[in-house]
């Protein structure tokens, strides 16, 4: 009998890729340090995106995990404040994304996944620390900090809704957002430049949508979120373990959206395995060049600041807005320009926590 495919992490990337395995009839051991999946989170709301990939995420999920029963909520309208204050309503004719829980009930996505896994036949093993050496597939998570969150997350009475607030004396260089479906609600502040001020931001964030939409007083954050943004040379490790997920460089670059893409990482690991190809030919073929331009348009939107939020939320309100998130990803020739700035002004002089694998990346203070 041939040894078990070992991933590391129980996340939704090394989920997918253990689900992919143990469907094609491969024996798959999960190894998680945590004693079950779902990390911190205990029902948290978090976004699905819907773009910039044609497929429906939600048939996309399904299609990774036949019969799994998973609450999702789409969103087709979107409210976003700029620094003025005023509500701009974006809309389309499509889901932009589902709003899904995070953590390990039955319902939620983690805990969701983990059953379809052990049907499967995936076995786990928590509580333990694995060694990326006998790895299949890495899905461990980033390693350097480089976008930071803080969120509260309990039942609320309001309608429910997707409000997104951007504005730099709030949450530098990040966004403030409310989320609510199912009489409950998630309210967070994610701050990429000046991470000292997250406590700030935090407070800041809940007061105005106390003010704003009357969300119940919150007193603090529950729950503590990072975010790593680097662009990948190669997402295979020196013993040929594949990197998926935040471990590989895998995430929504301008605003931090990961979940489709750890889940599409995943996938794609584990395929090239079962094909015996290289990985990296695979990702990069699939993904293109939507992350060099997720990171321009991070670059874009951290530089020209209240003026890129005017333009982002002009644009929002006269296009479909999952029509939008698809253009936003497009190659466009002068973006691709800019890419040469960026490796000179986010490069780091000094070896980063990635390692060989990282062609360059952005240095946060």
């Amino acid at each position: 009998m041939s040894a078990p495919l070992v991933v590391l992490g129980a996340g939704p990337a090394g989920l997918a890729a253990a689900i992919t395995l143990a469907r094609a009839g491969r024996t798959v051991e999960v190894v998680e340090q945590r004693h079950d999946v779902g990390g911190r989170y205990t029902g948290n709301l978090q976004l699905l995106t819907n773009y910039p990939d044609e497929r429906d995420a939600r048939e996309e999920l399904l299609a990774l995990a036949p019969g799994m029963e998973i609450d999702l909520w789409p969103q087709d309208v979107a409210t976003l404040y700029g620094p003025s204050g005023k509500p701009v309503l974006a809309r389309s004719v499509e889901p932009f994304g589902y709003l899904l829980q995070r953590g390990p009930g039955e319902r939620m996505l983690d805990g969701a996944l983990r059953r379809h896994a052990e049907r499967a036949g995936v076995r786990f093993r928590f509580g333990e620390r694995g060694n990326p050496e006998g790895a299949a597939v890495v899905a461990t998570g980033g390693r350097d900090v480089q976008g930071v969150a803080r969120e509260w997350t309990g039942p609320v009475s309001l309608s429910e809704g997707f409000y997104v607030l951007f504005d730099n004396r709030y949450c530098p260089g990040g966004f403030g957002y409310l989320l609510v479906a199912g009489g409950r609600g998630v309210l967070g502040a994610a701050v990429v430049r000046r991470h000292e001020r997250i406590p700030q931001a935090f407070r800041a964030t809940a007061d105005w949508f106390e003010r704003t939409l009357g969300v119940p007083h919150v007193e603090s954050h529950s729950t503590v979120g990072a975010v790593d943004l680097f662009l990948a040379r190669s997402a295979l490790g020196a013993h040929g373990e594949c990197f998926v997920g935040q471990a590989g460089g895998f995430s929504d670059f301008l605003f931090g959206f990961g979940i489709r893409v750890g889940l599409q990482s995943g996938r794609l690991a584990a395929e090239s395995i079962l094909s015996g190809d290289d990985f990296d030919r695979r990702w990069r073929a699939f993904f293109g060049r939507r992350f060099e331009m997720g990171l321009v348009n991070r670059f874009l939107y951290e530089k020209a600041g209240h003026l890129a939020y005017r333009r982002f939320i002009s644009r929002a309100a006269k296009t479909d807005f999952r029509a939008l998130g698809w253009e936003l990803a497009e190659p466009v020739w002068w973006r691709r320009l800019l890419l040469p700035v960026l490796r000179v002004l986010w490069g780091r002089a000094k070896p980063c926590a990635h390692g060989e694998r990282c062609e360059w990346c952005r240095a946060v203070k």
